[in-house]
Parts: structure tokens; sequence; C-alpha cells
């Protein structure tokens, strides 16, 4: 507050309007910085990503307007119409344009995008279990650029299953991932297999980490030579038999 002084040397006082204070949902700049998924149903599974959604609407306290608890209070229908909006655009902002051009409907709240997104990752789902199934079965390391590739492609497909009430146990994914090996990696393939209890899925892929990282530096330690007769194979030259007459089986006096 500070004070005028007007003709007659009067002191009044001057009130400064009251600032403005800001809900914490309305100080993120940038949702992609709390949330860095992109929702694709391809790549990112659904519940890790509505987690994370779900993190950062408990932290700037917006939690009622995607879930069914009761409005804050202690806000205005105004205010909290504004503050969903900044919600409504969160979601908005965080999936791909084939989803948002999906589930976009003009006047819609936070929490009505957030159901039919919802709503429409989870339908189906047998019918996205059955395709999912089959990558998980039928992909082949071969078609992969390493074992870290694999192993992260293996990891995803589990996330998506399980996100269609698909489960894929510890186990499963070790068997799966030891039964896609090349004959190159079948000393490792079989002690993993034949250790009791099976390894976990990180050691296991760890084990095959460091049988490929071991073949790579042979492999670069060989000399050139040495190291086109490993890609290429040679076949031997075998030189034609010689032909002999009937006349010579027996000798001819």
């Amino acid at each position: 507050m500070t004070n005028s002084v007007t003709s007659s040397g009067a002191a009044t006082p001057l009130i400064s309007p009251p600032s403005s204070s800001l809900h914490p949902s309305q100080t993120v700049s940038n949702i992609q910085n709390l949330i860095p998924l992109t929702l694709d149903p391809q790549q990112v599974q659904y519940h890790s990503w509505a987690e994370l959604f779900q993190v950062a609407a408990r932290t700037h306290c917006v939690m009622d307007h995607i879930d069914d608890t009761t409005p804050d209070l202690m806000l205005s229908k105004a205010k909290w119409d504004q503050i969903d909006v900044v919600v409504l655009s969160w979601i908005y902002g965080i999936i791909t344009h084939d989803l948002l051009l999906t589930i976009l409907k003009p006047g819609s709240t936070a929490r009505e995008a957030w159901l039919r997104l919802k709503n429409l990752l989870h339908d189906n789902k047998s019918a996205r279990a059955a395709d999912l199934e089959n990558q998980f079965n039928h992909d082949q390391l071969e078609n992969f650029s390493s074992v870290a590739s694999y192993y992260q492609h293996l990891k995803m497909l589990s996330d998506q299953l399980s996100d269609v009430d698909q489960s894929v146990s510890e186990q499963r994914l070790v068997i799966q991932l030891i039964n896609v090996l090349s004959r190159d990696y079948d000393t490792v393939g079989i002690i993993i297999s034949y250790t009791s209890p099976l390894p976990s899925f990180d050691i296991a892929r760890s084990m095959l980490l460091r049988e490929e990282t071991r073949r790579g530096q042979h492999f670069d330690n060989q000399p050139l030579v040495t190291q086109l007769a490993l890609v290429t194979p040679i076949t031997p030259h075998v030189p034609n038999p010689p032909i002999i007459s009937s006349n010579n089986r027996r000798g001819v006096n």
C-alpha cells in the first residue's frame, strides 16, 4: 500500500489490486515436461501412461477433473471450469494425432475425454490380446539389431499384454528369450535353460549381452581374411574324380 498526496496536502491511501493467485495446474507451461510419454497404443502401455498422468494430476491438485472425487469446494464454478480446460489440454497434448481425432468432441470435459480414451483402449481386448500373443510368439531375434533391442521389444509386448489382462510370467519371458536364440548363442542358452530356478529376465538379458559383446570383440580382433571366412561360408573345392574306363578297372594285357 502506498500514499498519494492531494492538493490540500492530505495523504490518501492507494490500495494495490490483489495479486491473482494461480492454481497449481496453471503453472504448468508444458505438460510433456511432467509426462514424457506420448500415448501410442502400438508403443506405449496405456496403464503406464495413465499412472504418470495421475501422478501429475495429484501433484497439481486436479484429480477431481478425471475421477469421481468431489470437486474442490473452495473454487468457484468459473474457476473450476477454467482449470478443467487446462487438464483437458494436458490430455489432448500427450496422445497421438489418431487418438486425438478419435476422442475429440466439442464442449467435452476433461473427465469425459479421459473416460473415452480409457474405454477406447480397453475395447476389443480379446482381439488385441490375440494379436499381441502372435507377435510375442513369432518375432525372431534375427529381425532385431541386437539382443538389447529384442529384449526391449519383448518387454513392451509383455506390458501391453498385461494391459489387456493377459499377464506374462517372468519364467515365460525367459523361455521365449532363449527359444529364439541362433546357434551362435547355443552355449549361453543351454546355461540359462539348465539353471534352476531359471534366472530372472534381466539376468538372462545380461548374460546374452555379455556373450554378444564377447563375440563382437572376438570378431573385431580377427584378421580380415578370417572375418570374411566367419561371415561367408567357404565351400571347399573338391576336384572331379578321375574317369576310369571299363578297360582300366581290371587292367588290360
